[in-house]
């Protein structure tokens, strides 16, 4: 938000005016506001790993993001900035995640007639294994809807962003001079030569692309390739893929079986809100939930 509003400036200006825009200033809040938080926490670490070291004995490492920064960052030689490398991450991975859980929602809901078949699958597999990860591997009708309205609803119009570090010609003869932005465009995810029908919401897509010979792992939602750039690829793909579809696996077993959804009376699948490049869910899209009886206990 602060940042498509600072956009309103000319580049030149934002320097000053940022000082004066309220989504700036609530920034600065919530970032004064997480080192209050983290300030003991860190503290509390520090001195136990001092008073261990100095008894000689073996200082343990905590397995979360606070230990895992504060290790990169002396690694680095860097002095530790871990309110804000804990918001930036979590920047990166809740409004990613949210966008794709509700993105698929409204797609199920605007497709009814798939809603009982992904049911079924949820309540199968669950009956036979409760929460393991090789029970969300077999939910295979929703990861491939999961996919499909990620393929149809990506969050920006194109990836992987890259600067031009010395003067590149590609292979039609086009160069590209040192300074340059460049993109890789999404729009191969509506290519009809890749995707048949690649406007509409195909909820079996990839279902039906991963039962082909030898392609059982290359349509995964957490698979990237040339032809699904959604989470990147190459060396550089999204590292919290795998955590996130387990994340959003788990939220809609939890949310399709204890409730029944519908849109609104009279509304759509709402369309996406473009701002810029990006692209995210209408937050006023309006549905009508209702508890149900629970057929598998979760």
């Amino acid at each position: 938000m602060a940042a498509r509003a600072l956009r309103r400036y000319p580049f030149f200006l934002r320097r000053l005016v940022h000082w004066f825009v309220p989504e700036c200033q609530r920034i600065r809040r919530d970032l004064r506001e997480a080192r209050r938080i983290l300030k003991p926490i860190i503290e509390q670490r520090l001195e136990r790993n001092r008073q261990a070291a100095a008894r000689g004995e073996h200082v343990s490492k905590i397995e979360d993001t606070i230990g895992w920064l504060h290790d990169g960052y002396q690694e680095q030689g860097l002095a530790p900035d871990l309110a804000t490398s804990q918001l930036g991450l979590a920047m990166a991975a809740i409004h990613t995640t949210t966008e794709l859980l509700t993105g698929s929602l409204l797609d199920l809901f605007a497709t009814p007639q798939i809603l009982g078949d992904v049911r079924g699958e949820m309540r199968t597999v669950l009956d036979a294994q409760l929460w393991k990860k090789t029970t969300l591997y077999q939910l295979k009708l929703l990861d491939s809807v999961l996919k499909e309205s990620q393929r149809l609803h990506t969050r920006d119009v194109a990836t992987m962003r890259r600067i031009v570090e010395d003067p590149l010609e590609l292979s039609d003869g086009t160069t590209l001079p040192r300074g340059a932005y460049t993109m890789v465009s999404f729009q191969n995810l509506r290519d009809p030569s890749i995707y048949p029908d690649p406007d509409v919401f195909n909820p079996r897509r990839f279902l039906d692309l991963r039962q082909q010979p030898g392609q059982e792992n290359r349509w995964q939602l957490v698979s990237t390739s040339p032809e699904h750039l959604a989470f990147g690829h190459g060396l550089h793909a999204c590292p919290g893929r795998f955590f996130a579809s387990n994340e959003v696996k788990v939220a809609l077993c939890h949310l399709l079986l204890k409730y029944d959804w519908k849109l609104a009376d009279g509304i759509d699948r709402p369309k996406d809100i473009v701002y810029g490049s990006e692209m995210g869910v209408d937050g006023n899209a309006k549905v009508l939930f209702r508890r149900r009886e629970e057929e598998v206990p979760l």
